[in-house]
């Protein structure tokens, strides 16, 4: 029975592709959508993706991708430290990288915390010492103690202490 649909790929150009994509072919061609053991020319990493996700521009090596775009993420020590100091902390250690906890001291209060700079300048911005944090929201919760004993008796309840 004759075959329909495109044609094969040639084996040396798929070959071509992946080392391109900075992979050396392990095993003969399986298919644009099979699995291909392959092993990265930088870092010598084996892996397996397939034909059709290199030509997509989807990379080839896991670790070495990763890689990149930390790199990419990375900021300079001195930019991280200005972040830090924007954030109310004095860094207390060298920059270890944005998602490593980095020992600091809070401005206000001078507790030592080890936020990640992640969390101060990613989309979930926290707060930058948790000590301030939790003082802050104490204080707003916190009611006047005349409200307190009304609440207290409107629900049924005696206050026995102030």
């Amino acid at each position: 029975m004759a075959r329909t649909g495109r044609p094969r790929k040639d084996p040396r150009e798929t070959e071509e592709i992946m080392r391109a994509a900075g992979l050396e072919p392990l095993a003969p061609y399986p298919g644009v959508d099979t699995p291909w053991t392959a092993r990265c020319r930088a870092c010598g990493t084996p892996g397996t993706p397939t034909l059709g996700s290199i030509r997509r521009g989807q990379g080839g090596c896991y670790p070495c991708g990763r890689r990149k775009a930390n790199e990419s993420m990375r900021h300079d020590a001195e930019t991280a430290a200005a972040a830090m100091r924007a954030a109310g902390l004095e860094p207390l250690e060298p920059y270890p990288g944005t998602a490593f906890p980095w020992k600091s001291r809070c401005i206000k209060c001078g507790a030592i915390v080890s936020p990640r700079l992640a969390s101060l300048t990613g989309r979930s911005r926290r707060p930058a010492c948790k000590p301030c944090a939790d003082r802050a929201n104490g204080a707003a919760q916190r009611h006047d103690e005349d409200l307190a004993v009304a609440e207290m008796r409107e629900h049924g309840f005696e206050p026995q202490e102030p």
